[in-house]
């Protein structure tokens, strides 16, 4: 659940233009090049409050978005709100997409993972990777599940997520979606994969009530 959308206040012109990745090592050969590039945007958007033992400030995740039409992407990360509390994490998402400046703070307890956004999945991932509940990897278990998504689009799962305001907004069942990729590609063959599938149902099973 979005608990709110806010202005940041600043604005920033850091964009990356790379071709839409066809593989897991294109994509994350591109989200290095991001990370490389991000410096100035982190530590424009990091925030400086220390809350219960935690840096708010601290980068938990790092993802793109596509312009729409265009091979260019926008970086967008993922840190811990002020407001954000043991009890009731909360994770603010900051983008620059098209040179607009905006943070969206997402309830940890109010997302649901049977039906959740990419926006929501992000932000959620982003805080398990943090807490040691999920692990994936170098660039974080969300990017896995965007690479697992454009698969599960490929073969009719799921309607492609390939506009911002569909990041925001489309509502998908991952815990189907990720069960049915891990059957795929045991049938396939690709074990890793199928594994990855399996952690990430294992981590969503503890967000639903």
């Amino acid at each position: 659940m979005i608990a709110k959308a806010i202005q940041t206040g600043y604005k920033n012109s850091f964009f990356t233009s790379q071709n839409k990745p066809a593989s897991s090592e294109d994509f994350t050969n591109s989200l290095s090049s991001v990370y490389a590039e991000l410096n100035e945007f982190v530590s424009i958007s990091a925030v400086s409050e220390v809350k219960e033992g935690r840096c708010d400030g601290k980068v938990i995740g790092l993802t793109t978005i596509p312009y729409e039409n265009t091979n260019i992407s926008y970086g967008m990360i993922a840190q811990y709100s002020p407001e954000s509390t043991l009890d009731n994490p909360i994770i603010r998402v900051t983008s620059n997409y098209k040179n607009e400046s905006i943070s969206y703070d997402i309830q940890i307890k109010q997302v649901d993972p049977r039906h959740a956004s990419q926006l929501e999945m992000f932000a959620l991932l982003s805080y398990t990777d943090d807490q040691n509940i999920s692990h994936g990897g170098t660039f974080g278990s969300y990017n896995q599940l965007k690479i697992y998504g454009d698969n599960a689009s490929m073969n009719g799962y799921m309607e492609a997520v390939d506009t911002y305001d569909a990041f925001l907004d489309a509502k998908n069942n991952w815990l189907s979606l990720m069960n049915q990729m891990g059957a795929d590609y045991s049938k396939a063959g690709i074990y890793q994969q199928f594994l990855n599938c399996q952690k990430l149902t294992e981590v969503f099973l503890k967000f639903i009530r």
